[in-house]
């Protein structure tokens, strides 16, 4: 969450270096933007929070009714940002943030990024389903849904490595369309 504190900071620090766009709000999900909007009270800057379909059901029907949902919680985070741009994301099929974790965080002993930069330590943050055409549509169809009135961007998975499009060599994690895992395609 980001607090007024950190708010604060933020603009300053963007402030130092250049015209920097300043993103407030949660890397967990409309719920904690929801509970702590009066934290965002006196933020004028644009609001985010992600979304994922699998916070606490991990079952395929979850997954597909959560495309119906997704509009209504972005039309509503679009209300409580009360005019303020709203970037959404990432968007991910598996939860990369435990809001409500009542264990430590598993300690990485990971010196390199190669596995993630968060996610690795949340359990099961990876979906085996993320480099299928099934989550591909998954992903397009969460566009769709996401896609209302004051949403200015919606950020979809990691950029590369087991939770992203591409993996860390530059080759492609989504089958093309119909075809199957495996086929290399270079990222541009």
């Amino acid at each position: 969450m980001t607090t007024p504190a950190l708010q604060r900071a933020l603009r300053e620090a963007a402030a130092a270096v250049g015209a920097l766009e300043v993103v407030a709000g949660t890397r967990a999900h409309f719920t904690e933007l929801n509970r702590s909007i009066a934290v965002f009270s006196g933020w004028d800057g644009p609001l985010t929070c992600s979304v994922t379909p699998q916070m606490h059901d991990r079952s395929p029907e979850q997954v597909t009714e959560s495309i119906r949902m997704q509009r209504w919680v972005v039309s509503s985070a679009s209300r409580l940002a009360a005019g303020r741009a709203l970037h959404v994301g990432p968007v991910t099929l598996r939860p990369r943030w435990n809001a409500v974790a009542t264990a430590p965080t598993r300690v990485v002993t990971d010196a390199t990024v190669e596995h993630g930069y968060g996610p690795e330590t949340v359990p099961d943050a990876t979906d085996p389903a993320q480099h299928t055409s099934a989550a591909a549509r998954w992903f397009a169809d969460a566009v769709r849904a996401l896609t209302v009135p004051g949403v200015v961007s919606i950020t979809l998975a990691e950029a590369w490595g087991p939770r992203g499009f591409v993996s860390a060599d530059g080759t492609g994690n989504a089958p093309p369309e119909g075809g199957r895992r495996g086929v290399p395609v270079r990222a541009r």
